[in-house]
């Protein structure tokens, strides 16, 4: 018997039942002997007796679950994933912190006289809070189901204190309708 371990990266996974049901299939497999398959990393961990069974052969049965599987080395392809998303996340942090810095400074005239009355106007802190907020929603089109229900709500509540903002700006629009 010869013994070989391999770590597959498994693509295609949308939760741990997935892990699961290709862990179930790898174990049932002539010639495996032993099976693990992680979600988070996306890898499945496989020792098998070489002399029944191949690394294609297990390859196959991943395929055949409807999973796909990469063979090449994805090492840099993933550390570069990580840092755009990394990079994306901190240029995302930047731009609110700004964001929202220049809305507090201007919601709170009585608190800071220096700002500019430009920046006091409740319609150029709507456009500033729009800016952020539209940036939100075109991430809206890549993401979950749930993640589209949290900013519902999350709309739902500042829709309501744009309203607010609207109103005190001399009552521009009339929202008894909505």
């Amino acid at each position: 018997m010869k013994k070989k371990s391999a770590a597959i990266k498994v693509t295609g996974m949308h939760c741990a039942s997935c892990a699961l049901n290709i862990e179930k299939s790898l174990k049932k497999s002539k010639g495996v002997l032993s099976a693990n398959v992680n979600y988070g990393s996306e890898k499945a961990y496989v020792d098998f007796n070489s002399s029944e069974t191949s690394l294609e052969k297990i390859h196959d049965v991943i395929r055949s679950r409807g999973y796909g599987v990469e063979l090449e080395d994805t090492g840099d392809r993933e550390k570069q994933k990580r840092d755009g998303e990394m990079k994306k996340l901190k240029t995302r942090f930047i731009v609110g912190a700004i964001l929202t810095s220049v809305i507090f400074l201007g919601a709170f005239p009585e608190w800071f006289p220096w700002i500019p009355a430009l920046l006091q106007n409740p319609l150029v802190l709507l456009a500033f809070a729009s800016i952020y907020f539209l940036g939100e929603f075109m991430d809206l089109i890549d993401d979950s189901p749930v993640y589209l229900e949290i900013m519902r709500a999350r709309y739902d509540f500042y829709f309501q204190m744009h309203r607010r903002i609207l109103e005190a700006a001399g009552g521009l629009i009339d929202f008894t309708h909505v």
